[in-house]
């Protein structure tokens, strides 16, 4: 049942793996004293968290850019009717 490394041993990947489901921390590479890998995934996210809240930010923006050069079109063909 514990696989021969004892009961600690057996237990150990489980709790490291409910650690890691905290997100954006990386818990569970912390706890198996892999600091500097957790480290780099934590810097590594910081650009894809901005890539998806750009990709967000830039399609928001564009449904309001296409009302407002909508409502721009509609004004200038009123003028010139």
């Amino acid at each position: 049942m514990t696989l021969g490394v004892g009961f600690w041993g057996a237990l150990r990947p489980i709790v490291a793996a409910l650690l890691a489901l905290v997100p954006f921390l990386f818990l569970g590479q912390h706890f198996n004293k892999k600091h500097r890998k957790a480290t780099d995934w934590t810097l590594l996210q910081i650009p894809l968290a901005l890539t998806v809240i750009l990709w967000f930010a830039l399609w928001a923006f564009s449904i309001f850019d296409a009302w407002r050069e909508g409502t721009k079109l509609v004004s200038n063909n009123s003028l010139n009717n």
